[in-house]
């Protein structure tokens, strides 16, 4: 028996809750870094900064998640995290006039 819409709904809701931390880690490492940049920090500021989010998003990206669609999600930015946060040495290779 797949049970009343309502269980099933109770427990669709308790999946996406455990999903939450992740959801709320990446924008809080978005926003910090977004505003770290504001101040065009230093070419040895951005890449501390550059370590700091990869170790951030290492530790989410190592951790259990049941749910199927978190899984893919985590497998695409395992995939291509060598890509992630290179908009934080952008300006280091930029030209100063």
């Amino acid at each position: 028996m797949l049970g009343t819409p309502t269980s099933r709904v109770e427990r669709s809701s308790e999946k996406f809750e455990k999903a939450i931390p992740l959801h709320n880690a990446l924008k809080e490492l978005y926003a910090m870094l977004t505003k770290a940049l504001e101040n065009n920090p230093s070419p040895e500021v951005r890449r501390n900064l550059w370590h700091l989010a990869r170790e951030a998003l290492r530790h989410w990206i190592m951790k259990e998640y049941s749910m199927e669609k978190v899984q893919k999600f985590i497998g695409k930015i395992y995939n291509g995290f060598e890509y992630w946060f290179t908009f934080m040495a952008l300006r280091c290779f930029m030209w100063v006039d």
